[in-house]
């Protein structure tokens, strides 16, 4: 009787529970524009912002992480990319709306005015889904003509 009483309780707390804000594509944009906002004064939500992102977007972001450490000369994290100082919204998200195709969406976030609109690409990973930042090619950097 204990074990039935017990079972039932820890079935009813478990339907009670919320889902991880990654369980859908639109959950995984608000939770990373929240992290990414909080960055300014907390640099632990930043972590919790890369966890976020793809992994595609992880790779493109290490490439850039290499590219600055060349250029800065010392070692630049790829996270540290994502500088909680350059983050900033052009307007407040009030409504999101979301696409799924397989493993692939695209949720559609706008504001209060008409032109307040993004479109945010998601991609699902093992973990949930994640943000994937459609961020641009690298292009070469310039040489000199005498450098190897």
């Amino acid at each position: 009787m204990r074990f039935a009483r017990f079972a039932l309780l820890a079935f009813a707390l478990a339907a009670c529970s919320r889902a991880a804000p990654d369980a859908t594509p639109d959950g995984a944009v608000r939770e990373w524009i929240d992290r990414m906002s909080e960055s300014q004064s907390d640099p632990a939500e930043s972590r919790a912002a890369w966890a976020l992102l793809s992994q595609a977007t992880h790779e493109s972001l290490e490439k850039r992480a290499e590219r600055a450490s060349l250029i800065e000369g010392r070692r630049i994290e790829a996270r540290d990319v994502l500088a909680p100082g350059r983050f900033g919204l052009r307007f407040t998200p009030t409504r999101y709306a979301t696409t799924v195709q397989g493993s692939n969406a695209t949720v559609e976030v706008s504001g209060p005015e008409p032109t307040d609109r993004a479109t945010v690409h998601c991609v699902k990973e093992p973990k949930g889904w994640r943000v994937d930042l459609a961020l641009p090619e690298l292009t070469e950097l310039p040489h000199r003509p005498d450098a190897p």
